[in-house]
Protein backbone atom coordinates (compact mmCIF):
# COMPACT_ATOMS: atom_id res chain seq x y z
CA UNK A 1 0.00 0.00 0.00
CA UNK A 2 1.25 3.47 -0.90
CA UNK A 3 2.15 5.76 1.99
CA UNK A 4 2.10 9.52 2.32
CA UNK A 5 5.02 11.51 3.64
CA UNK A 6 4.43 15.03 4.95
CA UNK A 7 7.68 16.62 3.90
CA UNK A 8 8.93 20.06 4.85
CA UNK A 9 8.25 21.29 1.32
CA UNK A 10 4.62 20.20 1.56
CA UNK A 11 4.19 22.01 4.87
CA UNK A 12 5.80 25.13 3.43
CA UNK A 13 3.54 25.05 0.37
CA UNK A 14 0.45 24.68 2.53
CA UNK A 15 1.40 27.33 5.03
CA UNK A 16 2.27 29.82 2.33
CA UNK A 17 -1.25 31.25 2.52
CA UNK A 18 -1.40 31.38 6.29
CA UNK A 19 -0.04 34.91 6.40
CA UNK A 20 -2.76 36.26 4.10
CA UNK A 21 -4.86 38.68 6.13
CA UNK A 22 -6.97 40.45 3.52
CA UNK A 23 -7.38 39.85 -0.18
CA UNK A 24 -9.43 41.17 -3.04
CA UNK A 25 -12.06 38.77 -4.35
CA UNK A 26 -10.23 36.41 -6.69
CA UNK A 27 -13.40 34.59 -7.72
CA UNK A 28 -15.24 35.20 -10.98
CA UNK A 29 -17.81 37.98 -10.87
CA UNK A 30 -19.28 37.14 -14.27
CA UNK A 31 -20.99 34.13 -15.74
CA UNK A 32 -18.79 32.52 -18.38
CA UNK A 33 -20.73 31.01 -21.27
CA UNK A 34 -19.04 28.33 -23.37
CA UNK A 35 -21.37 27.34 -26.17
CA UNK A 36 -24.46 25.96 -24.47
CA UNK A 37 -22.53 25.48 -21.23
CA UNK A 38 -22.20 27.89 -18.33
CA UNK A 39 -19.22 27.97 -15.99
CA UNK A 40 -18.36 30.30 -13.13
CA UNK A 41 -14.67 30.42 -14.09
CA UNK A 42 -12.54 30.81 -17.19
CA UNK A 43 -10.92 27.67 -18.59
CA UNK A 44 -7.14 27.96 -18.34
CA UNK A 45 -5.39 27.99 -21.70
CA UNK A 46 -3.04 25.17 -20.69
CA UNK A 47 -5.90 22.80 -19.71
CA UNK A 48 -8.40 20.80 -21.77
CA UNK A 49 -11.89 19.90 -20.61
CA UNK A 50 -13.99 16.98 -21.83
CA UNK A 51 -17.49 15.92 -20.83
CA UNK A 52 -17.56 12.29 -19.66
CA UNK A 53 -20.05 9.97 -17.97
CA UNK A 54 -19.82 6.84 -15.88
CA UNK A 55 -22.23 4.57 -14.03
CA UNK A 56 -22.46 4.07 -10.29
CA UNK A 57 -23.49 0.83 -8.63
CA UNK A 58 -27.10 2.02 -8.36
CA UNK A 59 -27.32 2.30 -12.14
CA UNK A 60 -27.31 6.09 -12.28
CA UNK A 61 -25.31 7.88 -14.95
CA UNK A 62 -22.90 10.37 -13.41
CA UNK A 63 -22.05 13.44 -15.48
CA UNK A 64 -18.52 14.76 -15.09
CA UNK A 65 -15.83 16.93 -16.64
CA UNK A 66 -12.36 15.51 -17.22
CA UNK A 67 -9.57 18.10 -16.96
CA UNK A 68 -6.14 17.33 -18.40
CA UNK A 69 -2.95 19.32 -18.90
CA UNK A 70 -2.72 19.97 -22.63
CA UNK A 71 0.88 18.75 -22.57
CA UNK A 72 0.09 15.53 -20.70
CA UNK A 73 2.24 12.51 -21.53
CA UNK A 74 -0.35 9.74 -21.90
CA UNK A 75 2.38 7.11 -22.04
CA UNK A 76 3.14 7.85 -18.36
CA UNK A 77 1.07 7.31 -15.21
CA UNK A 78 -0.27 10.37 -13.35
CA UNK A 79 -1.86 11.32 -10.04
CA UNK A 80 -5.66 11.43 -10.36
CA UNK A 81 -7.96 13.67 -8.32
CA UNK A 82 -11.75 13.35 -8.05
CA UNK A 83 -13.67 16.46 -6.94
CA UNK A 84 -17.26 16.32 -5.70
CA UNK A 85 -19.55 19.34 -5.93
CA UNK A 86 -21.05 20.70 -2.69
CA UNK A 87 -24.56 19.69 -1.63
CA UNK A 88 -26.76 21.54 -4.11
CA UNK A 89 -23.85 22.64 -6.30
CA UNK A 90 -22.70 21.43 -9.71
CA UNK A 91 -19.44 20.63 -11.46
CA UNK A 92 -19.39 23.94 -13.35
CA UNK A 93 -18.79 25.83 -10.10
CA UNK A 94 -16.14 25.38 -7.40
CA UNK A 95 -15.59 21.67 -8.04
CA UNK A 96 -14.61 22.40 -11.62
CA UNK A 97 -12.33 25.21 -10.53
CA UNK A 98 -10.43 22.86 -8.19
CA UNK A 99 -10.18 20.21 -10.92
CA UNK A 100 -8.88 22.73 -13.45
CA UNK A 101 -6.30 24.21 -11.06
CA UNK A 102 -4.93 20.76 -10.24
CA UNK A 103 -4.82 19.83 -13.94
CA UNK A 104 -2.76 22.99 -14.51
CA UNK A 105 -0.25 21.52 -12.07
CA UNK A 106 -0.08 18.13 -13.77
CA UNK A 107 -2.90 16.02 -12.31
CA UNK A 108 -5.62 14.12 -14.10
CA UNK A 109 -8.71 15.67 -12.51
CA UNK A 110 -12.44 14.97 -12.66
CA UNK A 111 -15.28 17.14 -11.29
CA UNK A 112 -18.70 15.49 -11.11
CA UNK A 113 -22.38 16.10 -10.40
CA UNK A 114 -23.86 13.90 -7.68
CA UNK A 115 -26.74 11.61 -8.59
CA UNK A 116 -30.12 13.38 -8.92
CA UNK A 117 -28.35 16.70 -9.47
CA UNK A 118 -26.89 18.74 -12.31
CA UNK A 119 -26.58 16.67 -15.46
CA UNK A 120 -26.41 13.32 -13.64
CA UNK A 121 -29.39 10.99 -13.80
CA UNK A 122 -31.70 9.97 -10.98
CA UNK A 123 -35.35 10.52 -10.10
CA UNK A 124 -36.92 12.27 -8.36
CA UNK A 125 -34.69 15.24 -9.10
CA UNK A 126 -32.90 16.93 -6.20
CA UNK A 127 -33.02 13.87 -3.96
CA UNK A 128 -30.36 13.84 -1.26
CA UNK A 129 -28.93 10.47 -0.24
CA UNK A 130 -25.68 10.16 1.70
CA UNK A 131 -25.39 6.50 0.68
CA UNK A 132 -25.73 7.18 -3.05
CA UNK A 133 -23.57 10.31 -2.88
CA UNK A 134 -20.89 8.22 -1.17
CA UNK A 135 -21.12 5.62 -3.93
CA UNK A 136 -20.71 8.38 -6.52
CA UNK A 137 -17.16 8.88 -5.22
CA UNK A 138 -16.30 5.21 -5.60
CA UNK A 139 -17.84 5.18 -9.08
CA UNK A 140 -15.66 8.15 -10.00
CA UNK A 141 -12.60 6.23 -8.85
CA UNK A 142 -13.71 3.30 -11.02
CA UNK A 143 -13.78 5.65 -13.98
CA UNK A 144 -10.45 7.34 -13.30
CA UNK A 145 -8.76 4.00 -12.72
CA UNK A 146 -9.95 2.86 -16.15
CA UNK A 147 -7.91 5.60 -17.83
CA UNK A 148 -4.60 4.12 -19.05
CA UNK A 149 -2.61 7.21 -18.01
CA UNK A 150 -3.81 7.18 -14.37
CA UNK A 151 -1.69 5.65 -11.61
CA UNK A 152 -4.20 3.54 -9.66
CA UNK A 153 -1.97 3.69 -6.61
CA UNK A 154 -2.14 7.52 -6.58
CA UNK A 155 -5.83 8.42 -6.53
CA UNK A 156 -7.00 11.27 -4.30
CA UNK A 157 -10.35 12.92 -3.63
CA UNK A 158 -11.58 16.38 -2.70
CA UNK A 159 -14.92 17.19 -1.10
CA UNK A 160 -16.35 20.71 -0.98
CA UNK A 161 -18.90 21.53 1.70
CA UNK A 162 -21.11 18.54 2.48
CA UNK A 163 -19.25 16.49 -0.11
CA UNK A 164 -16.35 16.42 2.32
CA UNK A 165 -18.33 14.13 4.60
CA UNK A 166 -19.47 11.99 1.66
CA UNK A 167 -15.83 11.67 0.61
CA UNK A 168 -14.80 10.75 4.15
CA UNK A 169 -17.59 8.19 4.26
CA UNK A 170 -16.31 6.66 1.03
CA UNK A 171 -12.76 6.57 2.39
CA UNK A 172 -13.84 4.44 5.35
CA UNK A 173 -14.28 1.45 3.04
CA UNK A 174 -12.78 2.36 -0.34
CA UNK A 175 -9.08 1.93 0.30
CA UNK A 176 -8.20 2.91 -3.25
CA UNK A 177 -8.36 6.49 -1.96
CA UNK A 178 -4.84 7.43 -0.86
CA UNK A 179 -5.29 11.08 0.12
CA UNK A 180 -8.27 13.33 0.85
CA UNK A 181 -8.80 17.08 1.03
CA UNK A 182 -11.79 18.41 2.95
CA UNK A 183 -12.83 21.96 2.04
CA UNK A 184 -15.29 23.91 4.23
CA UNK A 185 -16.73 20.68 5.63
CA UNK A 186 -20.45 20.50 6.41
CA UNK A 187 -21.73 17.48 8.33
CA UNK A 188 -25.17 16.99 6.77
CA UNK A 189 -26.32 14.57 9.45
CA UNK A 190 -25.48 17.03 12.21
CA UNK A 191 -26.91 20.11 10.53
CA UNK A 192 -30.09 18.22 9.54
CA UNK A 193 -30.63 17.26 13.15
CA UNK A 194 -29.55 20.36 15.00
CA UNK A 195 -29.17 23.23 12.53
CA UNK A 196 -26.26 25.63 12.23
CA UNK A 197 -24.30 26.02 15.47
CA UNK A 198 -26.56 23.27 16.92
CA UNK A 199 -29.13 25.96 17.74
CA UNK A 200 -32.05 23.69 16.87
CA UNK A 201 -30.90 20.82 19.08
CA UNK A 202 -33.75 21.30 21.61
CA UNK A 203 -36.26 20.86 18.77
CA UNK A 204 -34.74 17.68 17.38
CA UNK A 205 -37.81 15.55 18.12
CA UNK A 206 -39.88 17.96 16.02
CA UNK A 207 -37.77 17.04 12.99
CA UNK A 208 -39.34 13.58 13.06
CA UNK A 209 -42.83 15.06 13.38
CA UNK A 210 -42.05 17.37 10.47
CA UNK A 211 -40.92 14.43 8.37
CA UNK A 212 -44.23 12.62 9.03
CA UNK A 213 -46.15 15.61 7.68
CA UNK A 214 -43.83 15.93 4.68
CA UNK A 215 -44.25 12.30 3.71
CA UNK A 216 -48.05 12.41 3.98
CA UNK A 217 -48.16 15.65 1.99
CA UNK A 218 -46.10 14.01 -0.76
CA UNK A 219 -48.49 11.03 -0.79
CA UNK A 220 -51.55 13.27 -1.04
CA UNK A 221 -50.12 15.57 -3.70
CA UNK A 222 -48.48 12.84 -5.76
CA UNK A 223 -45.24 14.83 -6.03
CA UNK A 224 -42.19 15.59 -3.93
CA UNK A 225 -42.16 18.95 -2.22
CA UNK A 226 -38.89 20.86 -2.57
CA UNK A 227 -37.04 23.20 -0.28
CA UNK A 228 -36.69 26.80 -1.43
CA UNK A 229 -34.81 27.26 -4.69
CA UNK A 230 -32.23 29.81 -5.72
CA UNK A 231 -33.81 32.42 -8.03
CA UNK A 232 -34.02 31.75 -11.77
CA UNK A 233 -31.63 34.67 -12.36
CA UNK A 234 -28.73 35.89 -10.23
CA UNK A 235 -29.47 38.57 -7.65
CA UNK A 236 -27.22 41.50 -6.77
CA UNK A 237 -26.86 40.47 -3.13
CA UNK A 238 -28.38 38.34 -0.38
CA UNK A 239 -31.85 39.38 0.79
CA UNK A 240 -32.06 41.33 4.01
CA UNK A 241 -32.68 39.37 7.19
CA UNK A 242 -30.71 36.24 6.31
CA UNK A 243 -28.47 34.71 8.94
CA UNK A 244 -24.74 35.33 8.33
CA UNK A 245 -24.24 31.67 7.32
CA UNK A 246 -27.16 31.70 4.88
CA UNK A 247 -26.09 35.07 3.46
CA UNK A 248 -22.59 33.70 2.85
CA UNK A 249 -24.03 30.79 0.86
CA UNK A 250 -26.45 33.03 -1.05
CA UNK A 251 -23.68 35.46 -1.96
CA UNK A 252 -22.08 32.57 -3.83
CA UNK A 253 -24.98 30.53 -5.19
CA UNK A 254 -27.50 33.33 -5.64
CA UNK A 255 -25.37 36.05 -7.24
CA UNK A 256 -23.23 36.27 -10.40
CA UNK A 257 -20.26 35.14 -8.34
CA UNK A 258 -21.36 31.50 -8.35
CA UNK A 259 -24.91 31.32 -9.75
CA UNK A 260 -25.55 28.47 -12.16
CA UNK A 261 -28.87 27.51 -13.79
CA UNK A 262 -28.51 23.87 -12.70
CA UNK A 263 -27.53 24.64 -9.11
CA UNK A 264 -30.93 25.23 -7.57
CA UNK A 265 -29.64 24.63 -4.03
CA UNK A 266 -32.87 22.80 -3.26
CA UNK A 267 -33.66 19.22 -2.35
CA UNK A 268 -36.76 17.17 -1.76
CA UNK A 269 -38.01 17.84 1.75
CA UNK A 270 -38.49 14.09 2.25
CA UNK A 271 -34.75 13.45 1.89
CA UNK A 272 -34.46 14.64 5.49
CA UNK A 273 -34.99 10.96 6.34
CA UNK A 274 -31.63 10.12 4.74
CA UNK A 275 -29.78 12.19 7.30
CA UNK A 276 -31.87 11.97 10.50
CA UNK A 277 -31.19 8.25 10.75
CA UNK A 278 -27.46 8.35 10.04
CA UNK A 279 -24.19 9.66 11.45
CA UNK A 280 -21.62 10.30 8.76
CA UNK A 281 -18.84 11.11 11.19
CA UNK A 282 -18.89 7.77 13.01
CA UNK A 283 -15.93 5.40 12.62
CA UNK A 284 -13.66 8.12 11.25
CA UNK A 285 -10.67 6.28 12.68
CA UNK A 286 -11.28 3.85 9.78
CA UNK A 287 -10.23 6.63 7.39
CA UNK A 288 -6.63 5.48 7.40
CA UNK A 289 -5.11 7.79 4.82
CA UNK A 290 -3.55 11.24 4.45
CA UNK A 291 -5.96 14.05 5.29
CA UNK A 292 -5.86 17.77 4.66
CA UNK A 293 -8.61 19.98 6.09
CA UNK A 294 -9.08 23.50 4.71
CA UNK A 295 -11.41 25.75 6.67
CA UNK A 296 -12.08 29.46 6.71
CA UNK A 297 -11.28 31.39 9.86
CA UNK A 298 -14.56 33.33 9.49
CA UNK A 299 -16.71 30.33 8.46
CA UNK A 300 -19.75 29.90 10.72
CA UNK A 301 -19.43 26.13 10.28
CA UNK A 302 -15.77 25.96 11.29
CA UNK A 303 -16.75 24.06 14.45
CA UNK A 304 -17.77 21.08 12.30
CA UNK A 305 -14.29 20.77 10.80
CA UNK A 306 -12.76 21.18 14.26
CA UNK A 307 -14.89 18.35 15.66
CA UNK A 308 -14.35 15.98 12.73
CA UNK A 309 -10.58 16.47 12.87
CA UNK A 310 -10.53 15.25 16.47
CA UNK A 311 -11.91 11.86 15.43
CA UNK A 312 -9.64 11.30 12.43
CA UNK A 313 -6.42 9.36 12.66
CA UNK A 314 -3.02 10.71 11.65
CA UNK A 315 -1.55 11.75 9.29
CA UNK A 316 -3.72 14.86 9.11
CA UNK A 317 -3.10 18.53 8.47
CA UNK A 318 -5.49 21.38 9.30
CA UNK A 319 -5.08 24.70 7.54
CA UNK A 320 -7.21 27.62 8.69
CA UNK A 321 -7.35 30.36 6.06
CA UNK A 322 -7.28 33.84 7.66
CA UNK A 323 -10.37 35.91 6.95
CA UNK A 324 -12.03 33.29 4.75
CA UNK A 325 -15.72 32.41 4.97
CA UNK A 326 -17.23 29.06 3.99
CA UNK A 327 -17.72 29.91 0.32
CA UNK A 328 -14.44 31.81 -0.06
CA UNK A 329 -12.77 28.41 -0.29
CA UNK A 330 -15.00 27.54 -3.28
CA UNK A 331 -13.63 30.21 -5.61
CA UNK A 332 -11.18 32.63 -4.00
CA UNK A 333 -8.11 31.72 -6.01
CA UNK A 334 -6.13 34.24 -3.97
CA UNK A 335 -6.96 32.33 -0.80
CA UNK A 336 -7.03 28.68 -1.85
CA UNK A 337 -3.56 27.04 -1.58
CA UNK A 338 -3.64 25.10 -4.85
CA UNK A 339 0.15 24.73 -4.91
CA UNK A 340 -0.02 23.29 -1.41
CA UNK A 341 -2.82 20.90 -2.32
CA UNK A 342 -0.82 19.67 -5.31
CA UNK A 343 2.26 19.23 -3.11
CA UNK A 344 0.11 17.32 -0.61
CA UNK A 345 -1.08 14.92 -3.32
CA UNK A 346 2.40 14.69 -4.76
CA UNK A 347 3.49 13.33 -1.38
CA UNK A 348 1.84 10.00 -2.13
CA UNK A 349 4.65 7.46 -2.50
Amino acid sequence: MKKFFLTASVVAALMGVASVQSCSNGGSETIVAEGSETYTFELASEVSREHVTFKNNYGFTISADLYLPKNIDKSAKHIAVLVGAPYGGVKQQGAGLYAMELAKRGCVAVAFDHSFNGESSGEPRYTGSYEIFTEDYSAGIDYMGSLPFVDRSKIAVIGLGSSATFALNAAKVDKRIKALVSVSLIDMTRISRYGMLDLQAPDFINKHKELVEIRWADVDSGKHALTQMIDAAPADSAPAGMSPADADLFNYYGTKRGWHPQAKCCFTKANLSSFLGANLVEHLSDVNLSLLFLVGEAAKDKYMTDDVVRFCSDPKVVLTIPGATHVDLYDRTDMIPFDGIFAFFNGIR
